[in-house]
């Protein structure tokens, strides 16, 4: 009886020390485990930071081509406005010279600060000339011209 006590003892203490040491293992892997996850949540915060500036990079870019399509529309349109002119085309330069406003106005509501106003004006001059070509007067050629030199020194300016 006394050998099989010490066996149900022995076997007992084993199963102990077996469960203490699984215990100690378990521990230091959750350990590990905890700390790589850690890093991993510190990596996707930084991946998430790298990821919302380079959106933010790419809708100003966005911004910056939309603004630079639309003056250059807009310049196109002086310039249809010009040839028109030029072969007494009055209706056809009236309706480039209304395109180029339009075009104009798309150019302002993406337009870096400080050049709106600009852009105003130039739209404001435009309306002139339209005028001027509405009445078939010749004069209108000088201003356009003068309208696509303020135009390159407003896209010059950005």
């Amino acid at each position: 009886m006394r050998s099989i006590l010490r066996l149900v003892v022995g076997a007992v203490l084993v199963a102990l020390v077996g469960v203490i040491a699984g215990y100690l293992v378990g521990l230091g892997a959750q350990r590990r485990c905890e700390r790589q996850l850690t890093e991993q949540q510190r990596a996707v915060v930084v991946a998430r930071q790298a990821l919302e500036a380079r959106e933010e990079q790419g809708e100003q870019a966005r911004r910056v081509h939309q603004h630079q399509r639309a003056l250059l529309r807009a310049k196109q349109s002086l310039l249809w406005a010009l040839v028109e002119l030029s072969a007494n085309n009055f209706g056809l330069s009236s309706q480039h010279l209304g395109a180029a406003r339009t075009r104009l106005k798309q150019a302002r509501e993406s337009s870096p600060a400080g050049q709106a106003e600009a852009i105003d004006g130039l739209a404001q001059r435009i309306a002139s000339v339209q005028a001027l070509a509405m009445r078939l007067d010749g004069s209108a050629r000088p201003e356009i011209r003068k309208l696509l030199e303020r135009m390159q020194a407003l896209a010059d300016s950005r």
